[in-house]
């Protein structure tokens, strides 16, 4: 592979990331609770939707201009919406968090256990070392 190969890949690749990075930073996020729901307005009559990940979050659609979006588990999901010509209505990320004011920590010694209570207490997984719900939000 030559230089200007070489070259004209990299400039490709380099091009491609700030185009993603510049997308990712676009598309705005909301939050919703695990088995709640949030209600979210379109501009434009719907046609089609799209979640990219049905475990971590479900929409249904209200009527022509509205949707719920449904959170049923925790993490990150792509919500998009169009209309019947393809143009997109509605990009959002959804994000499924715990509400940490729900959320108990025991420790025994140097040991947390995570207890999600409402009204009753029931045990969490442990928490991972890092990640989006390792800590509450300060």
């Amino acid at each position: 592979m030559g230089r200007t190969t070489r070259a004209t890949i990299f400039r490709a690749v380099a091009v491609a990331a700030v185009f993603a990075a510049t997308r990712a930073a676009a598309v705005p996020s909301v939050s919703v609770g695990l088995n709640q729901g949030l209600r979210v307005p379109v501009a434009g009559t719907i046609a089609n939707v799209v979640v990219t990940n049905p475990a971590i979050a479900d929409v249904t659609v209200v009527d022509a201009h509205n949707v719920i979006i449904i959170g049923k588990g925790y993490g990150l999901a792509e919500v998009m919406v169009t209309d019947s010509t393809g143009r997109l209505l509605l990009d959002n990320v959804v994000n499924v968090a715990l509400p940490w004011d729900s959320v108990l920590t025991v420790y025994r010694g140097n040991t947390p256990q995570r207890y999600f209570c409402t009204p009753r207490c029931e045990g969490l997984p442990p928490a991972p070392s890092q990640g989006a719900n390792a800590a509450p939000p300060s």
